[in-house]
């Protein structure tokens, strides 16, 4: 198997095994980080997430869509020094309309079936982030930088 496919197979598994993320977007240079549930597409290229459009991150990415969203699968034991995975998915945001949101609302309830109503409420935003890189980070220190097409 090919360095790249063992890459973005790690990062597959992760993404499965994790619901939440933190992406970090920014107001005039202030950065801001947000707790967040996500989904992504088969081809890892898209992550997706729900926001009410009267939150800051919203705000934020309105007026910046350059964003970035870190998962990991950390444990808070002191083996995560030597086990944890972290991935920094960074890229661009933009708020979905129909056809396109409806195929991603399916993706993200598909993983989220208990966010349905959020979801499904007028004030809410599905945003999909279009992935131009992952970087991953493995036993703390072993960093690889993955370029999407």
């Amino acid at each position: 198997m090919k360095r790249e496919d063992r890459i973005l197979k790690t990062i597959e598994s992760l993404f499965m095994e994790q619901t939440l993320g933190v992406l970090a977007t920014q107001k005039q240079g202030e950065p801001w980080g947000s707790l967040i549930a996500f989904a992504s597409s088969e081809n890892l290229k898209s992550i997706f997430f729900a926001t009410p459009t009267f939150t800051r991150k919203y705000f934020n990415l309105t007026r910046d869509s350059r964003v970035a969203l870190v998962i990991d699968n950390r444990e808070n034991r002191p083996a995560d020094f030597s086990e944890a995975i972290a991935v920094t998915a960074s890229g661009n945001a933009s708020i979905l309309k129909s056809p396109r949101r409806k195929e991603a609302e399916r993706i993200f309830l598909l993983k989220h079936p208990y966010l349905t109503s959020f979801v499904k409420s007028p004030t809410c935003a599905m945003i999909e982030i279009t992935v131009d890189r992952y970087n991953l980070v493995d036993r703390f220190q072993e960093v690889v930088e993955l370029q999407l097409d």
